[in-house]
């Protein structure tokens, strides 16, 4: 970044610096190993070698379909997939950069940034690329499908960026189209992508929101369709119908957002202070206590001053939409599962470096001098990467992964579940015992008594975090661990029993359960 007019040398240089740091921050990711969600998505998918199978009925056909690849080619070779992860990130920065270079070069712009306009671009990518909070969408692998996303979202909205200055802009046009198109087979949270390429639109380019529409109807009606797309793959049974949504049985979509007014302040939280990252924090829906109310009024004036500025035609306002906007299909009144996961921030953390980027040059600019201003840029670039290095080494296994999830969020039974298996796995079977006790005394003793009498009993799928759910877990994984490992048969049997008054009806138990007692015993239904 700097104050003068760049080199022709150096405005190429850029990029191949942009992927020297997202490769070196990422290099040790290769080591990686396949953690939580990537053994239901990728190990023990029954379908992974089957193409068909794994592009029907989901709402992510085109992240399936990569993971087809990934196993023909290598199987189940955690550093192929960790590659192609790391590929789509360091495009996607790519494109970033291209976007921000491009937005710079409009009029009046161009005058104001001149030929500091490279420089900011790379900053804002390059920070984007190694910022420790993106760990949870490249290194943890079945989060492809929120890179992959990015991807495709970025190239739309490049596309249509490019097209605006382009003498023949319908290529760049039909470009984005298709983008938008692969985009919404990749993930619903690219249902958004329409409306921010026509805020982007209004912002730089056009006059108004009528002048963009008339000036490039096609274009809008074109991305408009591919809402079609996202339609269609809803309407088919598929992954997220019992997870996402107001038929999902959830809490109510304003409980939700009550919640989500102090997951989105933590997310920004980790953006300037990143030693929280945690990978799965079980987040507990909040009550309308002060604090919360507190932060639902300071992120609404965050997004009135977004709006506000918007509407000024200013950038900062359009990224602090960008922000808002793209993370509404997770974090606003649409109930998920799980109420908090760092890899949502993926393609927002963007929004929030462009306003720290910008924001901080517009004010250092005529204060410190130019060269000051890039030493420090390449200084935090560094820290950040150094950052996300040391973050990937917990994912090289799943007892490290576990155990900080454990220290960070003590209440999470699913976590302590899955640190039980690694242990039990390790051959440390008195501390996964411990772990297994500690899910069990973590429910409430009530609960327990109602699955002891049969009742709550799981019919189909329950949310992965339920009292059910880590009963059953604890319980059944016990059992194994009694008999396979400590040879105890009778404490193995009792756990097995108790793990069908909550599961009756699940084969692998009630096989486990007659091998215990050796001679066919079936509990009773």
């Amino acid at each position: 970044m700097t104050g003068g007019i760049p080199t022709e040398s150096m405005r190429k240089v850029l990029p191949f610096l942009i992927i020297t740091v997202g490769v070196f921050a990422y290099l040790n990711s290769f080591a990686g190993v396949f953690v939580f969600d990537d053994f239901h998505t990728i190990i023990r998918n029954p379908f992974i070698g089957d193409l068909w199978a794994q592009i029907l009925n989901s709402t992510r056909p085109v992240v399936n379909f990569t993971f087809f690849l990934n196993y023909k080619i290598g199987g189940f070779k955690a550093a192929d997939y960790h590659a192609v992860n790391l590929l789509i990130h360091i495009i996607a920065g790519l494109l970033l950069f291209g976007i921000i270079r491009r937005t710079l070069e409009l009029p009046g712009l161009a005058q104001h940034y001149g030929g500091a306009g490279p420089g900011l671009a790379a900053a804002v990518s390059a920070i984007w690329l190694v910022h420790p909070i993106q760990t949870a969408g490249v290194t943890y692998i079945v989060q492809r499908a929120e890179s992959l996303m990015g991807l495709f979202y970025l190239l739309t909205l490049y596309c249509a960026v490019a097209g605006c200055r382009s003498s023949k802009p319908h290529r760049w046009h039909t470009a984005a189209i298709v983008s938008c198109a692969v985009g919404m087979a990749t993930k619903p949270v690219m249902v958004t992508a329409p409306f921010m390429v026509l805020l982007y639109d209004r912002t730089f380019v056009a006059e108004s929101f009528a002048g963009a529409m008339k000036s490039r109807w096609k274009l809008y009606a074109g991305l408009a369709s591919t809402w079609l797309i996202l339609v269609a793959l809803l309407l088919v049974p598929n992954e997220s119908s019992t997870s996402a949504g107001f038929d999902s049985g959830l809490i109510s979509p304003m409980h939700y957002l009550l919640t989500q007014c102090s997951v989105v302040p933590h997310y920004l939280k980790l953006v300037f202070l990143s030693t929280g990252l945690c990978l799965d924090y079980a987040w507990l829906a909040a009550s309308p206590d002060a604090g919360v109310i507190l932060c639902a009024v300071l992120l609404f004036l965050l997004l009135a001053a977004s709006v506000w500025l918007c509407a000024c035609r200013n950038g900062l306002g359009f990224a602090g939409l960008f922000f808002f906007v793209v993370l509404a299909p997770s974090s606003s009144f649409i109930p998920v599962a799980d109420y908090a996961f760092d890899h949502r921030m993926y393609l927002p953390l963007a929004g929030v470096v462009v306003v720290f980027v910008f924001a901080g040059y517009e004010v250092l600019r005529n204060r410190v001098r130019p060269w000051s201003l890039a030493v420090c840029v390449c200084v935090l670039i560094v820290v950040l990467a150094g950052m996300t290095y040391q973050r990937n080494e917990d994912f090289q296994s799943e007892e490290t992964m576990w155990r900080d999830v454990v220290e960070k969020s003590s209440h999470n039974l699913r976590a302590r579940n899955d640190l039980a298996v690694a242990l039990s796995e390790n051959g440390k079977a008195s501390e996964a015992i411990a772990e297994y006790r500690a899910v069990l005394a973590g429910i409430p003793e009530s609960v327990k008594e109602r699955f002891r009498r049969g009742e709550g009993v799981m019919r189909g799928i329950v949310p992965a975090n339920s009292y059910q759910h880590n009963y059953f877990r604890a319980h059944a994984n016990l059992g194994l661990l009694k008999y396979n490992v400590l040879g105890d048969k009778a404490s193995a049997v009792e756990h097995y029993r108790a793990a069908l008054m909550v599961y009756p009806h699940h084969e692998g138990v009630r096989a486990k359960l007659r091998v215990a007692t050796g001679k066919g015993d079936r509990p009773n239904d």
